[in-house]
């Protein structure tokens, strides 16, 4: 088990996004995961590059480190309950 590393109120995470253009000109932007680690990230990577809707725009794939409030990564991680948190 990985735990997510704090820094007082903060955490740092990993968050995937996946983007393709449309053939109208638009874009598709999925939000895939948010990883405790880069490595779990990548793997995901791994393993939807050769899924249908990814092999074709294997490219499209962004991992990025942020800094975030332990509020803000729950409510990425279950926005169900961030939802009942904010009403």
């Amino acid at each position: 088990m990985t735990l997510l590393k704090c820094y007082g109120n903060f955490m740092r995470v990993f968050i995937l996004h996946h983007t393709h253009e449309l053939l109208d000109g638009g874009e598709d932007v999925k939000l895939i995961g948010v990883y405790s680690t880069e490595e779990s990230g990548r793997k995901t990577i791994v393993a939807l590059s050769s899924q249908p809707g990814f092999a074709e725009h294997a490219a499209g794939f962004e991992l990025r480190a942020r800094t975030e409030t332990m509020e803000v990564v729950s409510s990425l991680a279950r926005p169900d309950l961030a939802r009942k948190t904010l009403s």
